[in-house]
């Protein structure tokens, strides 16, 4: 070993004895063991102390004080005082006594509560002494918690678990508070619980004979309380057993003297309501009599029908009812009087059924009226749709209002058609195919063609076109007017035209005006003012005097100045072109004057529209060829250095070649390692500028003289890039070599720590001399990751992370644990562990065998204890052979021999299968029969009760199985004759304690629905009050007609019904629970009477409030008309507007006429004729529609604008005259006549 390592060995010798002493004083506690450990290693540091200093006399002289000085400086560890004896635990001496203490005050207290209960009898004193025991306990406890803070961390949960675990003894009850007779309370209070069963038998028999009607229940309710006296005095005597000896004689005989209570004979075979069987029978009757009622009301309601002799029938059951009642209650005034309050009361629910509302007042068809109803008004839809369409065939003219009237009149009686066979379904079934058959014959009217397309004026159709022809002449007059103006030149020719349409016109005007003369009278002035509105064309003025080019001035104007606007372009274009360079200011000049150019040329355009349109085509297509100059290309775009463009470009590209080759130089730089194509990059990128140079330099040749120095200088201050030298010649992952070689050194130090490793745990035996090899190749494998991370510190900023991840994963070997402590037999510990649990398993299961057997008496427990000690043998066995796998293997066979020899003890036979009481099997067989005798009585029992209600038979079944139970215990005492005599006096002591089970009282004589009867009462109250709200409301719905008093009456009756419900409910809940969802679902389905809408506010007339309304509503359209037809007429001028208001007003009136009468089919009978003669009287006639007068309203009546608008005619045919004179310069003397012919014309137009 190098003088190094051995000077390290001494080092590390001293931090393991360091360690060692820091590792047995680290909980406080010292063990033997770890004291050993540090004296060990103190040892082994004196050896390799010793060992360096005598590899120290082989280093240089100079050295050797110095390192000798460092040897000596090695002092062992102190070995720690030991302070654990005991290191099971690993817990202080003191600290196991204070825990002690609290054992000893737990066994203290356990033993004082065993003292107290010795005897069966606790005392104060005794209760005390175990309370004093146990704040002793918990006095011990707080010691011990308190000392075990100093306990190892590690060690302290259990230690404190286990002081927790001393809990406290239960301190026994005092149960002797009264020592004075010598008898324990329990017994005295037994005693009095069968002196109190005694009291309560006497008082059942007292009881039951105070009335001198004794029934079955108060007779049972003897017999059970005699039954619990039984089980009281027998518990009362069990109990006695426990009693000092000398009091038991003395107790036995108080309780043998109380005698059961005598039980008196059943004298009422029906007690459920302890009344007479006469007043029964009368009570019955009147049920009955009720029953025949509801059947007779339920008959007359079957089909629906009710004729008047169904309801008579049951107003006759009704009064049978009543006189049955009346009987009912006279007998019951001979009830016992506690009873006859409820008896009434019974015999007043029986309410009498309803009378059905008589629906059938006719019985000749046998069908209900509102079935009537509905078919007569199928057959009035039927009369009224052949009316309509008679009425539109009156006149022979069919207009489609008409014809829709027919249509609509037959809808409504398909729509009663359907409605009557709706309530034909409602009919007796043997009435319904002939009551379709009805329905089905009434035919819908036929719809009659319509012959008057256009109804609104009611005029012939060749008027119509004679009107029509004066239109269209109107119109055609018109057009040449439009005409004559649409290029907004006028000629004479065009001038004319329009005359002679107008004259056309008022030819077409005079034909129309002769046509209507055979029109209606009543429709004639409305057609004359018609035509006589259709005015003649105004005549155009001739504009156009000089026709030689055929447009207007402004439009040449626009046109010169688009002319001139391409000159000043093409001028622009000139001058930038003269010198060969452009720049952007001359290339601008020449878009600008384009721009001009466009614009007087759009604005030349827009003028030409008004030309003639026969010009504008050659107009457009003249400023069309007035194409803009062609804008010349900018050849100098940067005019400040005077230098072209591509000069410029050849200096820029070696601007880039230079900063190109700056930043492959920075690149190569950046980390600190230059690899070798780093460097050539940037040497390529030096060639990239060197050529870029050349180029610039022969391009500025071509510069201005003046220019070339300063070019030429720029271009040689780029200076080719700094060639960086290469530092790394293998670049693949961008580290030094140097760093790459420190931790390829740490990596081969891994590899060592995990071959040391892997040849410590080759054979699976690990010795200490093998541990520490790999101990030391892990020490080297620290110093090596060290030193590598240290280099790593000079690697890339970007590469250092990877690198020392790379290092720390490079974790050290695992040091394997020594297992073999032992190395003389060469097998691990652990195999020698389950060996010998192997051996101690063979151990306890011969045990359990040998106790087994010791008495001769084997019981299950114990051959069960040897099976499951020799499974335990087994299981060891199986964990030894399985351990003895990783043995050597030369080892194995004679291990496996070993374990094999260890044989299971033989399991003893079970001969006593219930070892618990020392008894037979059979008297153990009737006892437990006797047992389940008392289970099946008590189960019958409880089943009895489970819903509250009990039947004859239910009970009986109670009785029977006490019976069996009885016989039971019988057959049981007999059998325990033969047990041990020390036995048979607890056995029949269990026995005894078999009470028979209580039978329950009958609750329930009539169980074939299984409910109590006072719920049927309420559930029935519920549906009497169901039927009291129905018959309200069919009774308010009769007529239908509805006051406010019938819907108050069939509220009333919903919230009786809702009480009877809510009561009924409430009773529900003493049902067997099986039954309440079928119960609580009958009385949900009761729903209360649908409150009907009062629709007769106002009951005075017997009409219902909305065919008020609708005939009030037929009122107030009237009104209206009527006052249109006033407000029309008052100042004597009526207006289209006017006359259709009053038109208007009437189709409402008679639309609510007709609302009205529909609404009156829906009042009573009786009422429909009056109220149908108050719609049609005189007083709602429609308003008499005044005749229109004034067709232009703005200024007032047409005769005065007529008169108007013909001098206005005569005024413009002088004026015409005159121009017509003028037109040519020359005026004849016709035309001047024809001036003041038309002037004679105007003065007596302005005249009139």
């Amino acid at each position: 070993m190098p003088k190094s390592k051995q000077l390290q060995a001494a080092v590390d010798a001293k931090t393991k004895a360091d360690n060692a002493a820091s590792d047995a004083n680290t909980d406080g506690v010292v063990t033997a063991e770890e004291a050993a450990a540090v004296e060990t290693a103190n040892q082994e540091l004196a050896a390799a102390k010793a060992a360096a200093k005598e590899a120290i006399e082989q280093a240089p002289e100079a050295k050797r004080e110095e390192l000798n000085a460092k040897v000596d400086g090695l002092a062992p560890a102190t070995v720690p005082t030991v302070n654990d004896k005991n290191p099971a635990n690993g817990v202080q001496d003191d600290i196991d006594a204070k825990i002690q203490a609290a054992v000893d005050a737990k066994t203290k207290a356990d033993n004082a509560a065993s003292d107290a209960n010795t005897d069966g009898v606790v005392t104060a004193e005794e209760a005390a002494a175990v309370e004093t025991a146990n704040r002793e306990l918990a006095e011990a406890k707080a010691e011990a918690k308190e000392a075990i803070k100093a306990a190892p961390a590690d060690k302290q949960e259990a230690l404190n678990n286990s002081v927790d675990e001393l809990a406290p003894a239960t301190v026994p009850t005092v149960n002797d508070k009264n020592p004075a007779n010598g008898v324990q309370d329990e017994i005295d209070a037994k005693i009095q619980a069968a002196v109190d069963a005694k009291t309560k038998a006497d008082n059942a028999a007292s009881d039951a004979n105070t009335d001198g009607v004794v029934t079955a229940e108060e007779a049972a309710a003897v017999e059970t309380a005699n039954q619990e006296l039984a089980a009281a005095k027998a518990a009362a005597k069990e109990a006695i057993n426990a009693a000092p000896e000398a009091k038991r004689e003395e107790l036995n005989a108080k309780v043998d003297g109380l005698a059961p209570a005598t039980v008196p004979t059943v004298n009422d075979k029906n007690p459920a309501n302890g009344v007479q069987d006469d007043i029964d029978a009368k009570i019955q009757a009147a049920v009955d009599a009720k029953t025949k009622a509801d059947n007779a009301a339920s008959d007359a309601n079957t089909d629906g029908v009710v004729t008047a002799e169904e309801a008579a029938a049951v107003e006759t059951a009704n009064q049978e009812l009543a006189a049955a009642k009346a009987a009912a209650k006279e007998a019951i005034e001979q009830a016992p009087e506690a009873k006859r309050e409820e008896l009434n009361a019974k015999v007043d629910g029986l309410a009498p059924a309803t009378v059905p509302t008589v629906n059938d007042k006719n019985p000749a068809n046998g069908v209900q009226d509102d079935i009537d109803a509905k078919i007569q008004a199928a057959v009035d839809a039927k009369t009224k749709a052949d009316n309509a369409a008679s009425d539109a065939n009156t006149d022979g003219v069919v207009t489609a209002e008409e014809a829709a009237a027919v249509e609509t009149a037959n809808r409504e009686l398909a729509e009663a058609k359907a409605e009557a066979k709706e309530a034909i379904k409602a009919a007796p079934a043997d009435k319904q195919e002939a009551l379709n058959n009805s329905v089905d014959e009434l035919a819908p009217a036929t719809v009659p063609t319509v012959n008057d397309k256009n109804p609104a004026n009611g005029v012939q159709d060749e008027i119509d076109a004679k009107i029509q022809a004066a239109v269209d002449a109107k119109t055609k007059a018109d057009n040449a007017a439009r005409d004559a103006n649409t290029d907004g030149v006028v000629t004479a020719e065009e001038a004319a035209a329009v005359e002679t349409a107008n004259r056309e016109l008022a030819e077409a005007k005079a034909e129309a005006k002769e046509a209507i003369k055979a029109a209606p009278a009543d429709k004639q002035e409305a057609l004359n003012n018609s035509v006589d509105e259709l005015a003649p064309a105004t005549v155009p003025t001739v504009n156009d005097k000089n026709p030689a080019n055929g447009v207007q001035d402004e439009i040449d104007a626009k046109i010169q100045a688009a002319v001139d606007a391409k000159t000043k372009a093409d001028n622009a274009a000139r001058d930038a072109n003269t010198d060969g360079v452009v720049t952007a200011e001359e290339a601008a000049a020449v878009e600008t004057a384009n721009r001009e150019l466009a614009e007087a040329k759009a604005e030349a355009k827009e003028a030409i529209k008004a030309a003639p349109a026969d010009k504008q085509e050659a107009l457009n297509n003249s400023v069309d060829e007035l194409a803009p100059a062609t804008v010349p290309t900018v050849n100098d775009k940067n005019p400040a250095n005077g230098v072209q463009d591509e000069i410029d470009a050849k200096i820029q590209a070696a601007v880039d070649a230079k900063t190109k080759a700056d930043n492959a130089a920075r690149d190569a730089n950046t980390d600190g390692v230059v690899t070798a194509e780093e460097a050539a990059a940037v040497e390529t990128a030096n060639r990239e500028l060197a050529e870029a140079k050349a180029e610039a330099k022969e391009a500025i040749k071509a510069a201005p003289a003046d220019k070339q120095e300063a070019l030429n200088n720029s271009v040689d201050e780029l200076a080719p890039a700094t060639v960086p030298t290469v530092n790394d010649k293998n670049p693949a992952n961008g580290v030094q070599d140097e760093i790459d070689a420190k931790i390829q050194a740490a990596v081969d130090a891994k590899t060592k720590a995990d071959n040391a490793a892997r040849d410590a745990n080759t054979d699976g035996v690990v010795t200490a001399e093998e541990a520490a090899a790999v101990e030391t190749a892990n020490r080297e494998l620290a110093e090596a990751k060290a030193e590598a991370k240290e280099a790593i510190k000079a690697a890339p900023a970007d590469k250092q992370e990877a690198l020392n991840n790379s290092v720390d994963e490079l974790a050290p070997a695992t040091v394997p644990t020594v297992n073999d402590k032992n190395p003389a037999n060469g097998v691990q510990d652990e195999i020698d562990a389950k060996i010998q649990a192997a051996v101690d398993a063979k151990t306890k299961a011969d045990n359990a065998a040998r106790d087994a057997n010791t008495d001769g008496v084997v019981t299950a427990e114990e051959a069960a204890a040897v099976e499951t000690a020799n499974r335990e043998l087994a299981e060891a066995k199986a964990e030894a052979k399985e351990a003895i796998k990783a043995a050597p293997a030369d080892k194995q066979e004679a291990l496996n021999n070993s374990v094999d020899e260890l044989a299971p003890a033989t399991v003893p036979t079970d001969n006593d299968k219930n070892p618990a009481n020392g008894v037979q099997d059979e008297i153990d067989a009737k006892i437990q029969a006797a047992v389940d005798a008392k289970t099946k009585a008590d189960n019958a029992a409880r089943d009895a009760n489970t819903d509250g209600v009990v039947t004859a038979e239910e009970a009986a079944a109670v009785e029977t199985a006490n019976r069996e139970l009885a016989e039971a215990k019988a057959e049981a005492k007999e059998a325990i004759k033969a047990a041990p005599a020390d036995k048979q006096e607890a056995l029949n002591n269990s026995v005894d304690e078999l009470a028979p089970a209580t039978v329950p009282t009958v609750n329930d004589k009539n169980p074939a629905n299984g409910v109590q009867d006072e719920i049927d009462a309420k559930i029935q109250a519920a549906v009497d009050a169901k039927t009291k709200a129905d018959n309200a409301a069919s009774d308010a719905n009769t007529d239908g007609v509805v006051t406010a008093e019938e819907a108050a009456a069939v509220e009333t009756a919903n919230q009786e019904l809702a009480a009877a419900k809510a009561a009924a409910k409430e009773a529900i809940n003493a049902a067997p629970e099986a039954k309440r969802e079928e119960l609580n679902a009958k009385v949900d389905g009761l729903a209360p009477a649908t409150v009907p809408t009062v629709n007769d506010k106002n009951p005075a007339n017997g009409v219902q409030d909305d065919i008020d309304a609708k005939i009030q509503a037929a009122v107030d359209a009237k009104t209206k008309a009527d006052n249109a037809a006033s407000d029309a007429n008052t100042d004597g001028v009526v207006t289209a507007e006017e006359a259709a208001a009053v038109e208007t007003a009437n189709q409402e009136l008679a639309a609510a006429k007709a609302a009205a009468k529909e609404a009156i089919e829906q009042a009573p009978e009786a009422k429909r004729e009056e109220l149908n003669a108050k719609v049609d009287g005189c007083e709602l006639a429609p308003a008499t529609v005044p005749t229109v007068n004034d067709k232009n309203p703005a200024n007032g009546q047409d005769d005065i604008d007529a008169k108007i608008q013909a001098a206005v005619d005569a005024k413009t045919k002088a004026d015409n005259a005159a121009s017509d004179a003028n037109t040519d310069g020359v005026v004849t003397a016709e035309e001047a006549a024809a001036v003041e012919t038309a002037n004679r014309e105007l003065a007596e137009a302005k005249a009139e």
